[in-house]
């Protein structure tokens, strides 16, 4: 008996110890999700008093205004791990090669590029790299603008922080310093073919292809094909071109690298004998899937393609070609509260928790203006929903500018979808991708607006 008792104490000391330790580590690594009002937090009032007086850099020089564009082939000499849908290993077969596509202007003061990948995001090591070895060809990192198409079947193994490497394998520097060799050689043979070029702005309103899926039945959606025309003095023809549907179109099961529905389309229009080049870059994707009636795989891919790709070609809306000279930039810095990664409706993850697995968040905002044009970078999953509920395209209008705002520029921070969502979707984007906390899409909304309000 007395037996017995003894090893009773030792269990229930055993247990009040484990509980203990439990207990404990739960105070260390979990909080209270932080409930105030964007206006309450330091960082947030200071960051967007100093948008007040922004200054966008800008040079205009001999009024003449040159562009090129080049294609690299970025892909890995052997099958890595995909990126997309959470860990999976190697791919097993390539659907079409992943590339890296580059625009540079020129307008005898200043360089800017735009580069785009065939990537689930532009890699913060690749953004790192690039922006280290560009300024030996004229390229100063604020002039220069990092995109990508976010197919979820593209490959990893580009993310060098704990969470990434779980989720897109482990990080290779070879493969970066590859990729960032690529995109150098392609902007090198670029820069030889430069020539005077006129530029135009299009919208389409593709609205039939598009859905929001946080709100189906009363949330706003941001419709429209984005086209940026490009025609140089020599007759040559290239297009930019964005949209908000999510390129999520094979099933997580699949396992082969394809470019999704932005490779048919991109790849449509350079068939044409008139367009020379087209790029693709993902638009305003929080919140927006493609809604096409059909169910995943590769006829879905082809048959969203031809869509875009014929409301593009056969749009018989009037054009007017400008001569732009002005090339402007800016980096926005947008500080952020601490991380507050959801568990639960109430709890987080405690910020140096989350900077262990994930590294600090960095949030910037990156501006290129050509023109009358403003190519607006943003650091996440950007919702279209905010633009379209606060109406930034009329807002840009007043200034007499005309947006191209894309996602995935190099510094990911999570999804910033509309605020209403965040006490009532149970959608993982908002549950488990939205990082900062509640208010970050009233914040990032301002701060584009306030970017806006600096051009001239």
């Amino acid at each position: 008996m007395k037996l017995l008792i003894t090893f009773f104490r030792v269990f229930m000391w055993l247990l009040a110890v484990l509980a203990g330790t439990f207990l404990l580590l739960a105070i260390a690594m979990l909080k209270p999700i932080d409930q105030r009002k964007i206006v309450e937090y330091q960082t947030v009032t200071s960051t967007l008093a100093k948008l007040d007086s922004l200054t966008i850099d800008q040079w205009s020089a001999g009024g003449v205004l040159e562009a090129s564009w080049a294609v690299a082939n970025i892909m890995p000499e052997r099958a890595i791990n995909m990126a997309g849908y959470g860990p999976r290993g190697p791919y097993n077969a390539v659907l079409d090669s992943l590339k890296a596509r580059i625009v540079l202007f020129d307008n005898g003061g200043i360089k800017a590029v735009i580069i785009c990948v065939d990537l689930l995001m532009f890699p913060r090591a690749l953004k790192e790299k690039l922006e280290k070895r560009l300024p030996t060809l004229g390229f100063q990192p604020m002039q220069i603008s990092f995109t990508a198409t976010h197919t979820h079947h593209g490959f990893g193994n580009w993310e060098s922080s704990p969470a990434g490497s779980f989720a897109f394998g482990t990080y290779e520097e070879t493969l970066v310093d590859h990729m960032a060799n690529r995109i150098i050689e392609a902007t090198e043979a670029a820069a030889e073919k430069k020539a005077p070029i006129t530029i135009c702005f299009q919208k389409i309103d593709a609205g039939n292809m598009v859905a929001n899926r946080l709100a189906p039945e009363s949330g706003a959606e941001d419709p429209y094909l984005r086209i940026v025309h490009l025609k140089k003095n020599n007759g040559e023809r290239g297009m930019l071109v964005s949209f908000a549907g999510h390129a999520t179109n094979l099933d997580a099961d699949v396992w082969e690298v394809s470019r999704d529905y932005p490779g048919v389309l991109v790849d449509l229009l350079e068939q044409e004998p008139h367009i020379d080049f087209a790029m693709f870059a993902a638009g305003m994707v929080g919140s927006h899937n493609i809604d096409s009636g059909l169910s995943k795989g590769h006829n879905r891919i082809i048959t969203i393609g031809k869509h875009l790709a014929a409301l593009i070609l056969n749009d018989s809306t009037e054009r007017t070609y400008n001569i732009p000279s002005k090339i402007g930039s800016a980096d926005v810095d947008i500080a952020l509260p601490a991380s507050q990664l959801r568990l639960t409706g109430s709890i987080a993850l405690r910020d140096w928790v989350f900077k262990a697995a994930f590294k600090p968040l960095e949030a910037h905002i990156r501006l290129l203006q050509i023109g009358d044009i403003l190519f607006i970078g943003m650091p996440c999953d950007y919702s279209g929903e905010l633009a379209a509920n606060n109406h930034l395209d009329t807002y840009a209008a007043r200034h007499n500018k005309k947006l191209f705002i894309t996602s995935f520029n190099g510094n990911y921070v999570g999804y910033i979808t509309e605020d209403a969502h965040y006490y009532t979707s149970d959608h993982d984007e908002v549950r488990v991708m939205n990082w900062v906390g509640p208010g970050m899409g009233a914040y990032f909304t301002t701060a584009v607006r306030k970017i806006i309000d600096s051009t001239e």
